[in-house]
């Protein structure tokens, strides 16, 4: 039943944490004072959200309860305290899992009670982001938190009646909609929280579904009155919407694969005063004994802000601490050491992982990590984050050497040529990333940048110019 009717469960995207076991009993030696808990995502089939979780509590038995999306109505709204069960935290939960198994980041809610600001019933847009900090370990045992952003679009009517407002602008009463844009005005008003989600207990739930349903009764009818409804939830009429029981208050937004043309990107900084001088000062400093590199932020408004990091001398790495705020490229180099890489090492594609993980990329969408050496300079551009999130699972955190030793294994050595190393290194991105990332060439004074990608049928790299 499970399979059919909530969906089959997806193993590697389980979220496991641990928590403190609240007991009255002294525990047995070789027992866990921990109770371990796992939340294992349920999707579909041909579908691509959560549809359900179980929800699996391990310690010296197994307690199992199923979730469904739409029990988010079982649970009081508009409460997010820690100590507080809440339709917003169910849905967060939701969200949550969402964001781990599929990568969704952005919500569109459906039901406007959810996230509430006391005045929904003039609210006529609501969306929430969210993104998840690294696990913290307090009383609790060790527990995600997320990071979330509730943002709400009010519009007015600019002017007295809907008929007037479609008269004027010579559009039929009753079609209103059309005139959006002109008789509508709009102001988006977004929140950011932090909150405690992962929760062990919702209750009820139950492994076995229970249904619902059975004999009738002796006549007579409900004594509660019927509450008006809203049939169309997504038009906001400022009733709660009508619900069978099945549906969930928010929806998953598509992601976008190559949201923004990466060209355009390059395209946009090269036009920047800032950023040749910036490449060009990074190859001046390779004869230098140490490592360089420098973070950049807000490179397309505004004023330019740097942040500066070396590395320790005679040693092929950089010291750097992840800023407080957010960044919206960086760029390094490997000085003229007789063991440098005339390409980007495991090291440095960890480092490019480790600001993505961490939250401290403002937009994946225009975020651009560089490298430059004697003779060679290169851009990576991160495509797919589900993609990118993955690889680096597989390839840079559960096993930190193993990218390095795809480089070893690919025989990029600091005695190969520049070509050699480049034509290797492009067969690595293009066999173990599954294209989610992007690497651009640029010419020898930092004034164009080709995106180049490894063509099997050719065994050469191929040049695509942006411009």
């Amino acid at each position: 039943m499970i399979g059919k009717k909530d969906g089959m469960p997806v193993w590697d995207r389980a979220i496991n944490t641990t928590k403190k076991a609240i007991t009255s009993t002294i525990k047995a030696r070789g027992s866990s004072i921990n109770d371990t808990i796992i939340f294992i995502p349920l999707v579909l089939e041909n579908t691509q959200y959560v549809n359900a979780f179980i929800l699996a509590k391990l310690n010296d038995s197994i307690q199992l309860n199923l979730y469904r999306s739409s029990d988010y109505v079982n649970h009081e709204f508009g409460t997010l305290q820690d100590t507080s069960n809440s339709a917003e935290k169910f849905a967060l939960q939701f969200m949550l899992l969402d964001f781990e198994t599929f990568g969704y980041s952005n919500f569109k809610v459906i039901d406007n009670r959810l996230f509430s600001n006391g005045n929904s019933s003039s609210i006529k847009q609501k969306k929430v982001h969210i993104d998840h900090n690294n696990s913290i370990t307090n009383a609790r045992g060790s527990i995600k938190i997320l990071d979330y952003e509730v943002c709400t679009t009010t519009k007015t009517l600019n002017c007295s009646s809907n008929a007037a407002c479609c008269a004027s602008e010579g559009v039929e009463p009753g079609t209103c909609s059309a005139c959006e844009g002109v008789c509508w005005s709009s102001n988006t008003i977004c929140i950011k929280q932090t909150i405690l989600v992962i929760v062990d207990d919702w209750g009820g739930g139950g492994i076995i579904p229970t249904t619902t349903g059975g004999g009738g009764g002796g006549g007579g009818s409900s004594t509660e009155p019927q509450q008006p409804c809203n049939p169309t939830p997504s038009l906001d009429n400022g009733l709660v919407p009508c619900l069978t029981g099945k549906e969930k208050g928010w929806i998953a937004e598509p992601i976008e694969i190559f949201p923004k043309n990466p060209c355009t990107v390059i395209d946009s900084l090269l036009k920047k005063s800032f950023f040749t001088p910036l490449y060009k000062s990074m190859r001046d400093s390779v004869t230098r004994n140490y490592e360089m590199g420098m973070f950049f932020k807000n490179p397309f408004e505004g004023r330019i802000d740097f942040g500066i990091t070396r590395g320790p001398q005679d040693s092929l790495s950089i010291e750097y601490t992840i800023p407080a705020v957010t960044v919206d490229g960086f760029v390094h180099n490997h000085y003229n050491h007789p063991n440098r890489y005339s390409v980007f090492s495991g090291s440095d594609l960890y480092t490019l992982y480790h600001y993505f993980k961490s939250g401290k990329i403002s937009d994946t969408k225009i975020f651009t990590f560089g490298l430059v050496t004697d003779s060679t300079s290169y851009i990576l551009m991160i495509n797919d984050t589900t993609a990118f999130r993955r690889f680096g699972e597989k390839y840079l955190e559960e096993n930190p050497d193993l990218f390095d030793g795809l480089i070893l294994t690919y025989d990029i050595t600091s005695s190969k040529p520049a070509v050699e190393n480049e034509i290797q290194f492009l067969k690595i991105l293009k066999q173990f990333t599954n294209q989610s990332v992007s690497i651009f060439k640029g010419n020898s004074d930092f004034t164009e940048f080709k995106r180049i990608e490894y063509s099997y049928d050719s065994n050469t790299i191929k040049h695509f110019p942006c411009n």
